[in-house]
Parts: structure tokens; C-alpha cells; sequence
């Protein structure tokens, strides 16, 4: 009897250590931390996140998350209404992971600003954020850094023409973030530096995506060829709110070096989305940014395009990207547009048309209950949505006039007049840009085709012709003439 009492009393201490043992095995891997207000009140509700796990903050702010042996950053979903301090020119939602780390804090401040949002110590939900003067997204593609020319030109032309839009945007009551969908520099890392001091210089939060030529080339795998980038933007998938929409960075960009790649989205960030998406209320606007689109023009799409649009399919998504240096707006599945948005760099900065006849510039996206958009060209009034040629610049429509309207989508309408008489909508068709010739040394880059060009042959050559477009929001942009 004492002999089995002892066995008993054994086994009963090594299941006790053992649990023992567990759970502080278990705990190693446990960091924590809290969200806070700039007036140091704690704030619920908010994601907080590794790359693989996830947690939320309580009434308190405080949190809890266990961190994957392979996670690099913890970082926060930014709640609607706030925003990480981005004085250094990138906001900081993201903290490195270090060894012996354990508490990882995040102070957000009220957002737009101060007054419009946050009175003394209470928070006051913003009524113009959702309003038609809302937020707005301005989204940039393909900067292309690879020198300091380049960098100047950014500088003296994009960062001023951004901020006069944020302006006009905030002097309405609106509030502005920004995003760049990639390929910040054209395999020049060591640009970075001057491309986020040069975000600086904007008074709206930036963010970024990484993109193929974001990836450092020399090294061997996806993994190492990232390091560069994370140095100076953090984790290269996570999440904000923008306005009443969730916006989701995903690299769709899989390197598989010596200068290889493909366009694709891996597993574990697959599984990271579908994990995220659950905790998002159905219905809920929801944007993917990404520097690759999902789908080309030639028709082909990623492998994992039926993936992500299923995991969507109880929200109201809409996709932005970049990578292919032209603009497109086409429709991914019923009801979810993807904008593919042209290069504000033109032609690699030879020139300020990209190589498909649309000028240098960028996105907006006006987010409300809905998300429109228009494209704004740098240096130009926000009109300036559409150009005209004379008749006979189609060599193939020698007795047709043509109207290039690069922000062109189903829902548009092209309207021509002949002597203040409306003539019908004009016909799209497939152009390469007859304006367009780049040289570069000895080489001449030729225009590539775009699918929104528009004809229509006049009745009378001696008439008054004009060209008028209406955008799918419903704004009609101001008549252009017709040269002879």
C-alpha cells in the first residue's frame, strides 16, 4: 500500500513539473504590450499581429500574442480614425523583433488632426470622414529611383503636385494617406534613404509595397532578398484602415534569384489574409494593394486569384497595383474593379508619358461608403482627364478624329459635338499613342497598345468639333476642341 502511494505520489510530481515545464516553455514565446492614445488612453479593439498570429487589445489597450519562431516584425492594424506617427517619413505601425524584447508599446495620435478629431482627452468620432469629403487614398506606382536626377525630379515635381492635392483635400475637411505600390527604386537600395527623407515633406501618412525591383537582386531566396526593404518600411504584408475601407499590403512578388521572379502570393501570407478577413465585419470595403495586378491584359491571371477573391467574397473589394508601367481599369470579378495604375515616373523618367500614352501621374481613391477615383496628372489640373488628335493621326482612320482618355472604364462615356451638336458617343478602339517616341542612346522605345482610345469621322471637316468625357462617378470634364 505505501509502495503504490509513493508511485502515486511520483507520478503526480512529474506531471505537475512537466506541466510546469510546458507552460513556461509556452511562454517564451509570449510578448505583450499595449495601444494607446496620444492622450495615453488605451484602445480597444485594435489588431495587433506577427505576420502569423493574431490578438486583440482589451478595454484597457493591453495584449497578449504568441510570435512565431519565424516572425520579423509585431505590428498593429491601424484603427479607423488614427494613425501611427509618421514624422520620420514612414508611420510606425511595426516594431522589430528582438531577442530579449518583451513588450512592444504603439502610441497612435487622432486622425486627420487635432482639431477635427480630438478635443482635449476625448476621442470624437469624425463626422467628415464620412462625408463625400472624406478620406482620400493617392496612390503612386513605380517610382524607379536609380539616381539622384531622379530622386530631384520626384522632389521638385511629384512630392509638391501630391501635396496640393492633399491640400485641396483638407482645406475641404477631408483627410489624406498615401501608398506606393511599388518598385520605390529601380534596384538602387541605397536610394531609400533619400526617398523617405523626401516623404517627409509631405503632412500625410505614407505607406509602401514592396516590388520586384524593391527586391535585392544578389541575394538567393525571397526571404534574404526582402532584408533591405524591411530595414527602412517594415513588414512587407499588413493592413491599415483607410476611412470606412481595410486596406491589405500583400507582396505578390516571389523572388527566385539570379534577377528571377514570379507574380504569385505564398502560403503564409495566403493563410495570414484569410485569418485577418475573419476578423473584419462582413460587408466591410476592403482594398488589396499589391505591386503586381492580378489580372493582364493578355487575359491571364495569377495562380492565386480565385483564392483571394473567395476569401473576399463577403466584402466589397477593390484592387490597386502597378508593376506594368500603363493604365487600366478592368474588372477582376463582377462588381470588383482592378485599377492598374501607370508609372509616375512616365518612361523610366526619359519621359513623362508612359509608353502607353498616359501621362505621368497617380491614383486618388475618394473612400465613403463607396471608393471612386481619378486619375491626377502631375502638373495638370484635376480636368485634365483626356487629350484629342487632329483627323488623320489614326493612319488606319485616316477621315477619323481620336480622343486618348487613359482613365477610361465601362462606366465612362466619350461624347463628341459638331457645331454645339451632340453627334453620339464616340467608338474605343485599340491604339498604340501616335505622340509617342522616346530616345534613349541609340535605342527608340515605341508605344505600346492601349485599349482607350476613341474615333469618330465628322460629317463636316469646316464644323466645330468637340470631345466631352463623362467619368463613371458622373463628373463631366470641360469640352476640348478639335484641331485641324
Amino acid at each position: 500500500m505505501k509502495n503504490r502511494r509513493f508511485l502515486l505520489l511520483i507520478i503526480s510530481f512529474l506531471i505537475l513539473t512537466t506541466c510546469l515545464f510546458t507552460s513556461c516553455k509556452n511562454r517564451e514565446g509570449i510578448v505583450k504590450g499595449r495601444v494607446i492614445s496620444e492622450f495615453k488612453e488605451g484602445l480597444k479593439d485594435v489588431i495587433v499581429s506577427d505576420g502569423v498570429n493574431f490578438a486583440r487589445t482589451n478595454k484597457e489597450g493591453r495584449y497578449e500574442i504568441e510570435i512565431n519562431d519565424s516572425s520579423r516584425f509585431v505590428f498593429i492594424i491601424t484603427p479607423k480614425n488614427y494613425i501611427a506617427d509618421y514624422s520620420s517619413g514612414v508611420p510606425a505601425f511595426y516594431q522589430k523583433i528582438t531577442k530579449d524584447k518583451k513588450v512592444y508599446d504603439f502610441k497612435l495620435k487622432a486622425f486627420p488632426n487635432e482639431d477635427s478629431v480630438a478635443k482635449g482627452s476625448e476621442v470624437v468620432k469624425a463626422d467628415n470622414l464620412e462625408d463625400e469629403n472624406g478620406v482620400s487614398l493617392i496612390a503612386t506606382a513605380d517610382i524607379h529611383l536609380k539616381t539622384m536626377d531622379h530622386v530631384n525630379d520626384f522632389v521638385s515635381h511629384v512630392i509638391p503636385d501630391m501635396q496640393k492635392t492633399a491640400d485641396d483635400k483638407m482645406n475641404l475637411g477631408g483627410a489624406v494617406v498615401g501608398i506606393s505600390l511599388g518598385d520605390i527604386v529601380w534596384d538602387k537600395y541605397k536610394l531609400y534613404p533619400q526617398y523617405v527623407e523626401s516623404l517627409k515633406l509631405l503632412n500625410f501618412p505614407n505607406y509602401s509595397v514592396i516590388g520586384n525591383h524593391d527586391h535585392m537582386m544578389s541575394r538567393n531566396t525571397d526571404r534574404s532578398s526582402i532584408e533591405d526593404y524591411e530595414k527602412y518600411f517594415g513588414p512587407n504584408y499588413y493592413a491599415f484602415h483607410v476611412g470606412d475601407a481595410l486596406c491589405v499590403v500583400l507582396d505578390n512578388i516571389i523572388y527566385k534569384g539570379k534577377r528571377s521572379y514570379k507574380e504569385d502570393i505564398d502560403s503564409l501570407q495566403i493563410d495570414w489574409f484569410s485569418r485577418l478577413m475573419k476578423l473584419i465585419p462582413k460587408g466591410s470595403n476592403v482594398i488589396i494593394a499589391t505591386h503586381s495586378p492580378f489580372l493582364f491584359q493578355t487575359g491571364s491571371r495569377l495562380r492565386c486569384t480565385d483564392t483571394i477573391l473567395n476569401i473576399l467574397n463577403p466584402f466589397k473589394a477593390t484592387f490597386i497595383s502597378g508593376h506594368m508601367h500603363l493604365n487600366s481599369n478592368e474588372e477582376l470579378a463582377p462588381n470588383v474593379m482592378q485599377h492598374n495604375i501607370a508609372a509616375v515616373c512616365g518612361t523610366w523618367w526619359l519621359s513623362h508619358i508612359n509608353r502607353d500614352g498616359t501621362p505621368w501621374g497617380y491614383e486618388v481613391f475618394d473612400i465613403s461608403n463607396n471608393i471612386t477615383s481619378y486619375y491626377k496628372c502631375i502638373d495638370k489640373d484635376k480636368n485634365y482627364q483626356f487629350e484629342v488628335y487632329k483627323i488623320g493621326s489614326n493612319k488606319k482612320e485616316p477621315k477619323s478624329f481620336v480622343a486618348k482618355v487613359w482613365n477610361w472604364d465601362k462606366h465612362w462615356k466619350v461624347r463628341w459635338y459638331e457645331d454645339g451638336i451632340y453627334m453620339g458617343e464616340m467608338t474605343r478602339f485599340n491604339m498604340k499613342d501616335t505622340h509617342y517616341s522616346v530616345k534613349h542612346g541609340r535605342l527608340t522605345l515605341h508605344a505600346s497598345t492601349a485599349k482607350f482610345f476613341f474615333k469618330a469621322k465628322p460629317h463636316n471637316k469646316k464644323a466645330l468639333i468637340e470631345v466631352e468625357v463623362e467619368d463613371g462617378r458622373g463628373v463631366v470634364y470641360p469640352r476640348q476642341k478639335v484641331n485641324r
